[in-house]
């Protein structure tokens, strides 16, 4: 079985109008493991977030090669890209993007439908069970709290059977039970349901929970650590800067 995601030498390079371009990405070496959930943690501004783009196909490297669930990503039509991503990727954000005008189980149906997957009643009716909203599938986003609605996000994500989720700052915008309830959903994908998630977070007690920590700065990994604490995730933070 071929890893979720393999990458070797990824470089982002973005423009600078009147200016000298931006090296964002400098040659990163990547690999997340199938039932592995990696964090990748790191300052504000040290390219965690484009590096996630990147790996997901949502952004084109400069050089460097990736594949998604073995297949390669880089140069390809943005049709095949589309049909890869469809079928393995599964994206979790820290703004929910949640359509207003639709109750939450319409968000996650209609989200299942545009990527191609046929979900039945009753896989959505277990899936909203499992999520703690079987209450809450009828209502309107406005009348969700933030927490629920990250929930139905996740539920967005995993209702296309996604090998891989790629989840940027998903506790961003929570509260301290809410990211608890969160954080539990995405570790019970890895240990019960066998999917593979790399998240992306400047939470020290969320990259805890993660099989492998990445310690990123100045778009390098500086660090890698196996099932650490949160406080050896901070001084390896406070040793790379």
């Amino acid at each position: 079985m071929c890893e979720p995601i393999v990458a070797y030498g990824v470089r982002k390079t973005f423009a600078q109008k009147g200016g000298k371009p931006v090296e964002v990405l400098k040659g990163v070496d990547i690999h997340v493991g199938t039932k592995e959930m990696v964090a990748i943690v790191g300052p504000s501004g040290s390219g965690k977030s484009t590096l996630l783009h990147c790996l997901s196909g949502l952004e084109s490297p400069t050089e460097g090669t990736i594949k998604l669930a073995g297949h390669d990503i880089v140069g390809i039509s943005p049709n095949q890209l589309s049909k890869i991503r469809r079928a393995h990727a599964g994206f979790i954000f820290q703004s929910y993007n949640l359509i207003s005008s639709l109750s939450a189980i319409e968000n996650v149906s209609v989200a299942a439908r545009l990527s191609g997957a046929a979900v039945a009643e009753q896989d959505l009716q277990h899936l909203f069970a499992k999520m703690g909203l079987a209450e809450k599938q009828k209502l309107k986003p406005v009348q969700l709290s933030g927490g629920e609605q990250q929930r139905v996000s996740i539920a967005r994500a995993l209702a296309t059977n996604a090998d891989i989720i790629f989840a940027d700052e998903p506790t961003g915008a929570l509260d301290a039970e809410n990211t608890q309830h969160v954080l539990k959903i995405l570790r019970n994908l890895v240990d019960v349901e066998g999917r593979s998630v790399l998240l992306v977070t400047h939470d020290l007690e969320a990259a805890a929970l993660a099989d492998r920590v990445l310690v990123f700065i100045d778009g390098t990994i500086k660090r890698e650590m196996d099932s650490p604490s949160p406080k050896e995730i901070l001084a390896a933070f406070e040793v790379a800067k």
